[in-house]
């Protein structure tokens, strides 16, 4: 997950560009990282880290840390609500 001395990644716009989904997921688990890359800030998800996987219709899977995840809620959520302005 990016340092806190970094930017968070600009999510809004991964939605935007169709890198992320703006729906809701059918599913969601959490669990241990296993080394893949976040889908929210592109950093590992390393074993000791916790790891969101979200699950969405056409069996589309995201993997998120829980700060990337909860990070791109509120995007998806704001630029449904027509709260972002991009």
């Amino acid at each position: 997950m990016p340092s806190r001395a970094t930017e968070p990644p600009d999510i809004a716009a991964k939605i935007l560009d169709g890198a992320l989904p703006q729906a809701d997921p059918v599913e969601t688990w959490g669990g241990r990282g296993n080394g893949r890359h976040c889908d929210g800030c592109e950093q590992r998800i390393v074993a000791t880290d916790m790891q969101i996987k979200a699950h969405f219709a056409g069996d589309l899977a995201y993997r998120f840390h829980p700060a990337c995840f909860v990070g791109w809620l509120q995007a998806a959520e704001e630029l449904r609500d027509g709260r972002v302005e991009i």
